[in-house]
């Protein structure tokens, strides 16, 4: 890779722009995009540092298929997340994401190939370009052509909110609007000061530095991940836990608060699972263009490396 450039970040600039050029000319010309292209164009503009490996032969019905992506450091250490696409969608005058297609089983079949894989679930949504957003707004400080609001055209939501916000579309895109984060700000971004949490006192000391210090690299987006969560946990109310869980061995917090909350699951392990100090071996085998097994390929279209 370039010893020059700005690193990952430029590169998600990059991809970001090439995707929001693609849905917007699409939009002006009166025809659908389809996520799975998006993603593709996005990739292949986010290059030197992303590179992907497709597994599968485009198919009809695809939508919505999940891609591993992992972000990796120099270190070695390294944060995966099982993503699905989404779009937003405006019917009437409501705009709505679908998380929740096929009564919910495409949402129940995420989780699923999530615990496999021992990573936390989320969605990539493609909220198309600003002329289809024309009256959507980012908050205070919103303004034509804000920058703020193209960045976001391509957003990460975990699933664990999805499911809180509520079962209709309507929630959906409700939920994005309020607690995605732009893709390229999780390259690195830290949370605006600590990270505070209901289960912080009981927290192991070294869990307690990872939420309340600044963090670079894998822990930086992992910890920006944990945040929106950490956020939709304190909107709650029930006590935080007195129990710990232990996770993969090779995760880098292995004893995580047992606190459920609101969500279907306990939070902590599940986004911090995926906090590893390296990735997993498929990783490098795809993208060497190694043979992938089935219990890989079988599961996911592909895996995306960001190399941070």
């Amino acid at each position: 890779m370039p010893e020059d450039d700005d690193g990952l970040p430029t590169s998600l600039l990059s991809g970001r722009t090439a995707a929001e050029t693609h849905m917007s000319g699409c939009e002006r010309d009166g025809s659908a995009w389809q996520e799975e292209t998006v993603s593709e164009i996005l990739w292949q503009a986010a290059r030197p540092h992303v590179m992907y490996a497709d597994f599968t032969k485009r198919q009809e019905g695809l939508v919505g298929a999940d891609w591993l992506w992992w972000w990796v450091e120099g270190s070695g250490e390294a944060f995966g997340m099982l993503i699905q696409a989404k779009r937003l969608h405006r019917v009437g005058g409501r705009w709505t994401v679908g998380f929740r297609d096929k009564n919910g089983q495409q949402m129940g079949d995420l989780f699923r190939t999530a615990d496999l894989f021992q990573v936390p679930a989320a969605y990539v949504v493609y909220l198309g370009g600003q002329g289809f957003r024309a009256n959507w707004s980012c908050g205070a400080g919103h303004a034509t052509d804000c920058p703020a609001c193209a960045r976001r055209s391509v957003s990460v939501l975990t699933a664990l909110q999805a499911e809180l916000a509520g079962p209709s579309p309507a929630d959906g895109a409700a939920a994005v609007l309020n607690d995605a984060v732009a893709l390229e700000d999780l390259a690195g971004r830290n949370p605006d000061g600590p990270v505070f949490d209901v289960n912080l006192s009981a927290a192991p000391d070294d869990l307690k530095r990872f939420l309340l210090q600044g963090q670079t690299g894998a822990r930086a987006v992992a910890r920006t991940v944990f945040a929106g969560v950490a956020a939709d946990r304190a909107r709650g109310f029930s006590a935080a836990a007195e129990t710990r869980v232990d996770i993969a061995s090779d995760a880098i917090f292995s004893a995580l608060p047992d606190d459920t909350g609101h969500f279907r699951e306990a939070y902590f392990p599940h986004v911090l699972r995926g906090l590893r100090h390296s990735p997993p071996g498929y990783v490098l085998d795809a993208l060497a263009e190694a043979p992938t097994t089935p219990d890989i390929a079988g599961h996911v279209a592909g895996v995306v490396v960001l190399r941070i």
